[in-house]
């Protein structure tokens, strides 16, 4: 330990400035623990260009309070659930699965996790099938259709879960007759 005139610095490796602007810690995948009586409860890591803030126990939560979080980077990963309690139980806020389905049942983008197919009996317009293994009986599904791209006016969506993470989409004309269009989806499974 080393107490050299604005800083304190510890075997070089951590240096502590004495008016309190900042702590530098230098190494290969530097690290703060966050103890409770002897038992590792936290941490915030550097490794592999990654900055890692977290809990150590699975019960743990972390918690981010401000009035603004700006994210200065164009994409965040979350690779659990991101989550709401404002208004009661916790929701996923996330989508399961989004996508853009052409009206001849191509998948023209979103997420990789489903697939899309049209089933229908005897080459039937209008109906297609989502299938994701996260799609199930309670998922809410939004659908916007392209009824710019049809001949009719206007066109509806309905939907019905077919089990095994199906989910059926059935378009319509203003009639109520099937037709095929390009449309979008985002799923949610709360």
């Amino acid at each position: 330990i080393e107490n050299g005139g604005d800083a304190l610095e510890i075997q070089g490796k951590l240096r502590v400035k004495q008016d309190g602007e900042a702590i530098h810690i230098d190494g290969n995948d530097p690290a703060i623990n966050f103890f409770e009586n002897g038992t590792q409860r936290g941490y915030l890591w550097y490794i592999n260009n990654d900055v890692n803030l977290g809990t150590s126990v699975s019960t743990g939560k972390m918690f981010l309070n401000s009035s603004q979080i700006n994210l200065q980077t164009p994409q965040v990963n979350v690779e659990a659930k991101l989550t709401s309690t404002t208004t009661g139980p916790s929701y996923n806020l996330l989508p399961v699965c989004y996508g853009r389905v052409a009206a001849n049942g191509n998948k023209l983008g979103g997420t990789p996790n489903f697939t899309v197919s049209k089933p229908c009996i005897n080459g039937s317009p209008g109906c297609y099938y989502i299938n994701s293994p996260q799609i199930t009986a309670s998922s809410i599904i939004i659908i916007n259709v392209d009824s710019w791209l049809a001949s009719s006016s206007s066109l509806s969506a309905t939907f019905h879960y077919q089990g095994n993470g199906d989910m059926g989409v059935y378009i319509s004309d203003e009639a109520g007759d099937p037709i095929n269009s390009n449309f979008n989806f985002v799923i949610y499974d709360p």
